[in-house]
């Protein structure tokens, strides 16, 4: 019974947290491209495709959350990985700034930043752990 509490606080949180920053980086999409340019990884027409890229991303990993939760888990993991990736890679040229993950979010500095990408990691395991024993 507490898994299940666990369970759907954790997802919750999850979808929550995803699809405030999916909201919050269209609705501000050209900071959110700014940010992206910022880095210099990417010019021109790749920063709109890296922004858009993200962007489906965050919203696939949403609806497979929703409906298909357990492969939302490994699909979200695999992406957040990605996104934890980048921005180690970012820290390592030593081009990471601040986040721009858009909203309360915007600023955070690298450790934060990190942290928070563990916990939500960490939370899509335990979610796919979950469901794989419900199964």
């Amino acid at each position: 019974m507490v898994k299940l509490y666990l369970y759907r606080i954790l997802l919750f949180s999850i979808l929550a947290f995803l699809g405030y920053t999916l909201v919050n980086k269209t609705s501000n999409f050209y900071s959110f491209t700014l940010n992206i340019a910022r880095t210099g990884l990417f010019q021109g027409v790749w920063v709109d495709i890296v922004a858009c890229y993200a962007l489906m991303a965050e919203f696939t990993c949403i609806a497979l959350l929703l409906y298909k939760p357990k492969v939302g888990a490994v699909v979200s993991i695999f992406v957040m990985l990605s996104f934890s990736a980048y921005i180690i890679f970012l820290r390592t040229l030593g081009r990471y700034v601040i986040c721009g993950c858009g909203g309360i979010l915007n600023g955070l500095t690298f450790h934060w930043h990190i942290l928070i990408n563990f916990l939500i990691i960490s939370s899509l395991i335990f979610i796919y752990h979950y469901e794989s024993k419900k199964q």
